[in-house]
């Protein structure tokens, strides 16, 4: 998947904008369809670090019996 970003023209944001975050375009030429599809900005990111921290409080929770009724019906959703 290529990551390189482009930036859009004012026309298909303001297509992006009117269809809720989506904009389809057709080629002519050819009838393949485009969509553009507005993501959501990314959110902090966590660090190798801080997920093996977390992952290893979660275990001991676990191991404990730190869990309700709830967080584990959660678990198996």
């Amino acid at each position: 998947m290529q990551t390189d970003l482009v930036s859009l023209t004012t026309a298909l944001l303001a297509l992006v904008d009117a269809g809720d975050g989506i904009a389809e375009l057709v080629d002519p030429e050819t009838n393949r369809v485009v969509r553009i599809v507005e993501a959501p900005p990314a959110g902090p990111a966590l660090s190798d670090e801080e997920i093996r921290e977390k992952l290893e409080e979660a275990r001991a929770d676990f191991r404990a019996g730190r869990f309700t009724t709830g967080s584990r019906a959660r678990l198996n959703q």
